[in-house]
């Protein structure tokens, strides 16, 4: 996988979490600049701020 394969996939997995029922945390997406990708283990990492949904959507 290229690092740009690495990181859709990544942002993907965040969506899948945020849309999830069950998950109580709605998962900010980090800006580009604090993802870190390692080719050689094909693992994507970031620092990655969440809000509790309830919160978060009576905010709006």
């Amino acid at each position: 996988m290229t690092p740009g394969e690495l990181i859709e996939e990544f942002y993907e997995r965040l969506a899948d979490l945020n849309t999830d029922m069950r998950n109580p945390r709605i998962y900010l997406v980090p800006k580009p600049g604090v993802i870190t990708v390692d080719r050689p283990s094909r693992r994507v990492s970031a620092f990655v701020e969440y809000a509790d949904k309830k919160h978060f959507r009576r905010s709006r």
